[in-house]
């Protein structure tokens, strides 16, 4: 009877801690080997993992209203969920937590000494649902092993969360390094060129039940278009937003900065029926966006819309409304400002432009977003970069 009773007790404690660890256990699983020159020299399998790591919070931590696929793994699991891996059931997890599913993404890595030394070379393989596995050789001719991670985990990264690291390599392009421009669209171009089945997909709790995958890809299509207009090619732009319409099970929020772009695009050329038709589509798909100050770039584009509709008292209503609002928000001080100078009042243009200076430094962009790369004269449609301060 007594050893009925410890067998149920120990059963029901691996029930228990297989049942934690679903559900708290890191969802990117990495598992990196390496050389035991390397582990004796201090580079061991744990120190890889957290260069890895490293690497993905980089990434992830470029602003962006698409989350990235949750890589948690530098929270620490719980504490029934750390005893998961000495008692060897981590397949048992991982196979839990894709039956209730959470979308399990696994990176196994091996470090090989090479036979020319200091050579390094790296074998890496992603799993992710539904998707056949990946397999990556890279190397790294100086020996470093940190480098030859990273390098590993910016390409999985890229398989994984090929939007965020396309909008990573943007904001670099943007911060002054002109090449991560070509990086950034190569990236994208590379993610749109792989067929996947859009109808497999793991709904994800993150957005609304949307398919990340799905998302991203509208989302890089997006991000072309940003990219077409930094050289100066409106109808590329275009086009690139309208290639995002058809893709499924697309989050509503990305809808809505897709719809908030095809709306500052058609001011930029001198269509605003179409912008008010896309505005209104924009504000409708907000509502899953929680984002502060979401409604204030709304409001700041809709008033740019109404003006290159003829409707200047629209205009400076819904400004007034942003700023009140999001009283950080540059654009709308200086589009305010803009508009308080063609109606002659020098005075309160002055003001309102001098506060959009000060307001830079606190504003919150969302480099997604057209209006937040560039200006854009209501009335002639003329575009002006926007300072990447």
């Amino acid at each position: 009877m007594e050893f009925l009773t410890v067998a149920l007790m120990a059963g029901a404690l691996f029930a228990v801690i297989v049942g934690d660890a679903a559900w708290f256990a890191d969802p990117l699983r990495v598992e990196i080997s390496v050389p035991k020159k390397l582990a004796d020299g201090g580079f061991t399998e744990n120190a890889a993992k957290e260069v890895f790591v490293a690497q993905v919070g980089r990434i992830a931590s470029v602003t962006s209203l698409v989350p990235m696929p949750r890589a948690d793994m530098s929270s620490g699991p719980s504490v029934l969920a750390a005893l998961a891996k000495p008692l060897e059931l981590d397949e048992a997890v991982a196979s839990l937590q894709e039956q209730v599913g959470r979308n399990v993404v696994r990176v196994d890595g091996v470090v090989m000494t090479a036979a020319t030394a200091p050579r390094l070379d790296m074998v890496l393989i992603v799993n992710e649902p539904t998707e056949p596995p990946k397999q990556y050789r890279l190397s790294q001719d100086n020996g470093d092993p940190a480098a030859l991670v990273m390098q590993g985990a910016g390409m999985a990264l890229e398989d994984i969360a090929p939007y965020r690291v396309a909008l990573t390599q943007f904001t670099q392009g943007l911060a002054g390094d002109d090449a991560s421009f070509s990086l950034a669209k190569g990236t994208a171009t590379r993610a749109l060129s792989h067929a996947w089945d859009a109808s497999l997909y793991y709904p994800d709790d993150a957005l609304d039940g949307a398919s990340l995958r799905s998302t991203q890809f509208a989302m890089l299509r997006n991000l072309l278009a940003v990219l077409a207009l930094e050289r100066g090619d409106a109808a590329e732009a275009r086009q690139q937003l309208e290639m995002s319409q058809p893709i499924p099970h697309v989050w509503s929020g990305a809808r809505s900065v897709i719809e908030l772009n095809r709306a500052f695009l058609a001011v930029a050329t001198k269509r605003p029926a179409d912008a008010i038709t896309y505005i209104d589509a924009g504000r409708k798909a907000a509502g899953a966006i929680s984002q502060p100050g979401y409604a204030s770039e709304i409001d700041t584009l809709a008033a740019v819309v109404a003006w290159a509709d003829g409707d200047p008292a629209a205009a400076d209503r819904l400004l007034r409304l942003s700023i009140a609002a999001a009283p950080h928000n540059e654009a709308s001080h200086t589009y305010l400002g803009r508009l308080l100078a063609a109606k002659g009042d020098a005075q309160g243009a002055k003001a309102e432009l001098a506060t959009a200076l000060a307001a830079r430094h606190y504003d919150y962009q969302l480099r997604d977003l057209l209006q937040e790369n560039f200006w854009v004269d209501p009335v002639t449609g003329d575009l002006t970069k926007r300072s990447a301060d």
